[in-house]
């Protein structure tokens, strides 16, 4: 089962090509706009970084994508979804985000 933003990061994972398009995507859903390209930068290098931490302790993405009442997609890649998610995650927490109360 995955939390909200996990569940988030696996359909958009599903549906984009490469990991830079997943990037835009879940910002721009975030945040209603298009990042820039240095704001893209910043995402892809976080991404890479948590993906090659999941990559030497893959149970931490197993973990990670166990919290929360959806289940997980086997057919997914789960160190490239975790680190998905994570970022995801990350831009959530972001002030850049918009929040409908």
């Amino acid at each position: 089962s995955t939390p909200l933003y996990s569940s988030a990061a696996s359909d958009v994972y599903k549906r984009q090509a490469n990991i830079s398009e997943q990037l835009k995507k879940v910002y721009r859903i975030l945040t209603s706009r298009v990042p820039s390209d240095a704001e893209l930068t910043l995402m892809q290098e976080m991404y890479s970084d948590i993906e090659h931490n999941f990559s030497q302790a893959p149970d931490k993405a197993t973990e990670f994508l166990s919290v929360g009442e959806a289940p997980t997609d086997g057919e997914l890649d789960e160190i490239k979804l975790a680190a998905l998610g994570t970022v995801t995650n990350m831009l959530i927490n972001h002030d850049a985000s918009v929040i409908k109360r």
